[in-house]
């Protein structure tokens, strides 16, 4: 069976999207003046790696310590997993918070389309 979609538009829509989930992270930790160390400190992680990985995108933060992640700085739990969710699954953030869409491409996250994200991150690596 096919998929009605372009997979291989998703899945480069998931880098990018991880990766500005990674960068919204990483602003609200600069917004509170924390080093990745000390954020990773007040994770109870021993590395700054655990940090590192999810501000360039390369993992997203597990359910399961949602809580802890959104406490350490100092946003509240709903709207922190609210936020991460349209990066992290946004057909689930379309579904229950914005709306119909015939394919994820027509999703929108934070204003943009996931075309535009993708043709937007796109064009960067292009001008590198």
């Amino acid at each position: 069976m096919n998929a009605p979609y372009d997979v291989e538009f998703v899945q480069k829509a998931v880098k990018v999207l991880r990766k500005e989930a990674g960068r919204w992270i990483k602003e609200r930790r600069e917004a509170r003046g924390l080093t990745q160390r000390d954020l990773a400190d007040k994770l109870n992680e021993r590395y700054t790696g655990a940090v590192s990985n999810v501000e360039i995108g390369a993992v997203k933060i597990q359910t399961d310590a949602l809580k802890k992640w959104a406490d350490a700085l100092q946003y509240p739990l709903y709207e922190f997993a609210k936020h991460l969710l349209q990066f992290y699954d946004p057909c689930t953030f379309a579904a229950l918070y914005g709306g119909k869409y015939a394919s994820p491409a027509d999703i929108h996250i934070c204003g943009f389309s996931l075309r535009e994200w993708v043709d937007k991150a796109q064009q960067k690596e292009g001008a590198l």
